[in-house]
């Protein structure tokens, strides 16, 4: 049976963690166990109508050889409860008589993701597969990912095959009989319009290992084409090292036909083209971690190699339960090293509060102009607006994250209030912590960072909480910000923002789809949002999620006040409202060489009914947020502080 990038086969090593070899034998001191260990894999599938657990009519015949069951079983061998979505899992084809590549690079990673929008794929890439009544089976919540110390689950690879022949969750169970209490989770496997994602091989070499995200291997979807870790990833030559010495690498498993037992197996039944089911099973070698990997006798001896040498029949499959040898070895083994980084996902769908917004805009700057005073950045030039921002307040009452947040944008004007305005989000960009917070693929802004210049970093994820009543600044770091190599020093020096007071980057206009900047002319609505289904928490470079052309989400039917995932929003608009229209008219060109911001100033009632002020027909929410202040003198905009007005508007408005 023929496997599209990856065939289908397991037979020796790799797992994922870090350390598991020496059980009922000698154990060296020096070993350290992984706290997640490979078990099982299914490597072949065959499809047959006489098989009583094949409840899937359209998996024979002709489909019969589509390997749509695909599986890796994994055992969390550590005494600490811990979160599959924390992990990733990759892949290397290298053979293993490849001394440069093999053990030591990563070729492609898919990491794990929650509920519905679990596929690594372009967002809806798998929608033309589930045009009738049978819906694409969905992965646990966050929450649902959680496994106990001793705990077994099973991993789907879920492929393009199996996305065709529409298998259902039930239908995998049945197959390979798992028990109902045994977690299954979905991870898209290859095929599925997605540039990084692979299956299980059924032959030659492959070699699969349990990862978590860092700087250099940053947990994003495959619709990152221009993230390729093993051939672009330029400032991060990481395949000098072995597995062994990469410390995201937990463990790793590794399935060769070219060395026993597989060989033998495979040749005996048919090789690539084997109609046969079958699994690889771990088991751990008396004696200890040997010094060879079982493929050259000049490898190297790790804990963190796990081999997969037992070849195990249909009626012999275990999937989900550990056998009794393997219970009787692993009980030796328990690890209380743990490595899982928490992820920042948001994956429920939000509630509507029409009420009052949790977080507010207060302060958005439109535009800047060079000046000595305050300007510690001698690329700087004039004409340049490297330091937008939009700065926001914690109104909920409670502490929350920044982000578990979105920004969105609409370019309408107050003219289109019965199609466009204040009813569709035109695009929207994610917060991310770390270093890895841009929007735009991975390696995308290195063109601007050469000679040893280092782009500025989100604080982590941690880092991202707002007490009550907390303000903080959102830069927005544009192509302008980027080319004049702009630090937070500079941003904080410019706009003279306390050092008490958070700054936040968010990837803005850098000729991506989805992003954007503040407007200085026309209408520009931003919108602060919380991820949900038809906006999940999804980066730019996934060319398919184009929010105004989503059909099967569309919101024109919705104001923004009807939208759950809208929390607020402002609208900045030069044309022919207040008070900047006058402002501008005032100023002519010379607007745009002023450094004004525009503030929330709420009406001497307390603003009470949230008018928009752009069209007496609109509606009323507390939603919307009024930035009828312009502050026109530089020295005066205290970015980053709430004034007293500002204060005493609020206190009113907590939810």
């Amino acid at each position: 049976m023929k496997k599209r990038i990856i065939p289908s086969l397991l037979a020796l090593l790799m797992l994922f963690g870090t350390g598991l070899i020496p059980f009922s034998g000698r154990v060296r001191a020096a070993l350290v166990y992984p706290e997640l260990i490979i078990t099982e894999i299914g490597a072949d599938q065959y499809g047959e109508t006489a098989n009583p657990k094949n409840t899937n009519t359209r998996f024979n015949g002709s489909s019969a050889a589509r390997d749509v069951y695909e599986f890796i079983e994994i055992y969390n061998n550590s005494d600490k409860t811990v979160n599959i979505y924390d992990y990733m899992l990759a892949y290397q084809g290298t053979g293993s008589d490849d001394a440069e590549f093999f053990e030591s690079s990563i070729q492609e990673y898919t990491p794990f993701h929650p509920g519905k929008d679990w596929t690594d794929a372009p967002y809806g890439a798998t929608s033309k597969y589930w045009t009738g009544n049978r819906s694409c089976p969905e992965n646990p919540s966050y929450e649902g990912g959680a496994i106990a110390p001793g705990e077994v689950f099973v991993v789907w690879m879920y492929s393009e095959n199996s996305h065709i022949l529409n298998c259902t969750a039930e239908e995998f169970r049945t197959f390979w009989s798992i028990p109902s209490s045994v977690k299954v989770f979905l991870l898209d496997a290859d095929g599925a319009d997605a540039e990084m994602n692979f299956s299980i091989k059924n032959s030659k070499t492959g070699t699969y290992a349990i990862m978590v995200q860092s700087e250099r291997f940053p947990k994003r979807r495959s619709s990152d084409s221009a993230f390729y870790p093993e051939s672009d990833n330029k400032h991060h030559n990481y395949y000098k090292k072995t597995y062994d010495e990469l410390p995201e690498v937990i463990s790793w498993a590794v399935i060769d036909y070219k060395t026993e037992p597989l060989a033998g197996f495979a040749a005996a039944n048919g090789g690539e083209n084997s109609n046969t089911n079958f699994t690889l099973k771990y088991m751990p070698e008396a004696e200890g971690a040997s010094e060879g990997n079982g493929y050259r006798k000049t490898s190297f001896a790790s804990g963190k190699r796990a081999h997969l040498s037992e070849i195990s029949p249909y009626s012999g499959a275990t999937v989900g339960t550990l056998d009794a040898a393997q219970a009787a070895a692993f009980a030796n083994t328990r690890t209380s090293h743990v490595s899982g980084v928490k992820s920042h996902e948001i994956y429920t769908d939000p509630e509507n509060n029409d009420k009052k917004p949790d977080l507010m805009i207060t302060r958005i700057s439109p535009d800047q102009f060079y000046l000595a005073d305050g300007n510690t950045n001698s690329g700087y030039k004039a004409g340049q607006d490297p330091y937008e921002f939009i700065e926001v307040v914690n109104n909920s009452g409670k502490e929350l994250n920044i982000f578990d947040y979105m920004f969105g944008y609409q370019g309408s004007n107050a003219a289109a209030v019965s199609t466009y305005f204040e009813r569709l989000i035109q695009e929207y960009t994610a917060f991310y912590p770390g270093e890895d917070w841009t929007d735009a693929p991975y390696t995308y802004h290195d063109k601007y960072w050469t000679g040893g210049a280092k782009r500025p970093s989100n604080p982590d994820y941690e880092g991202g909480r707002l007490a009550a009543g907390e303000v903080a600044v959102v830069w927005f770091y544009s192509s302008d910000s980027h080319s004049v190599h702009a630090q937070l020093a500079d941003f904080r020096s410019f706009w003279k923002i306390p050092e008490s007071t958070k700054v936040f980057l968010i990837d803005a206009d850098s000729s991506r789809d989805k992003n954007f900047n503040i407007k200085n002319s026309d209408t520009g609505t931003y919108v602060i949002l919380k991820p949900s289904t038809r906006y999940p928490q999804r980066r730019s470079d996934d060319a398919t999620l184009d929010t105004e052309n989503a059909k099967r989400f569309w919101s024109l039917d919705l104001t923004y006040a009807d939208m759950p995932e809208v929390v607020s929003w402002a609208v900045v608009d030069f044309g022919c409202y207040e008070p900047l229209y006058s402002y501008s008219n005032k100023n002519t060109t010379t607007s745009q060489q002023n450094n004004y911001t525009l503030r929330y100033a709420p009406g001497d009632a307390g603003d009470p009914q949230f008018i928009n002020g752009f069209k007496t027909t609109s509606f009323v929410s507390p939603k919307r947020c009024h930035l009828s202040s312009v502050c026109s003198k530089y020295a005066e905009a205290s970015v980053g502080v709430l004034d007293d007005a500002q204060k005493a508007a609020l206190a009113k408005q907590q939810p």
